[in-house]
């Protein structure tokens, strides 16, 4: 699991909720930084915050998806659009607003994972 998010405290946040929920969880503090990892080591799910500067959430997924790295997303925001979030991203984004708890994370991980396996071969 990589987590992306420019705030060091939320990101340590979600790097704790997510290591003792069980997760093997790898993080990076800006979009470039997070694809970088991604070309090195493609994660199972990206965890990643919509609003930070140079690269938002939605460019970083957008040039990830360009690359081939096909993950299931979370966008774990305060940014509370979700419209926005969909039209920006070009598909149903899975959202999860803040502040969250860390079994409404485990929730959203599941079912963003069940989907991700769900899909035809094939389809982005």
């Amino acid at each position: 699991m990589l987590v992306v998010d420019d705030d060091d405290d939320v990101r340590d946040i979600l790097v704790l909720s997510l290591s003792w929920l069980g997760y093997d969880v790898s993080q990076a503090a800006n979009g470039p930084a997070g694809l970088e990892m991604m070309a090195v080591a493609l994660p199972d799910i990206l965890v990643t915050d919509f609003l930070m500067p140079n690269m938002n959430g939605a460019e970083m997924v957008k040039s990830a998806r360009a690359r081939g790295f096909d993950v299931p997303v979370i966008f774990a925001t305060g940014f509370a659009d979700t419209r926005a979030l969909d039209n920006a991203i070009g598909f149903k984004a899975n959202v999860i607003s803040k502040p969250f708890s860390a079994e409404e994370l485990a929730e959203k991980i599941e079912s963003a994972l069940l989907k991700a396996e769900r899909k035809p071969a094939g389809a982005t």
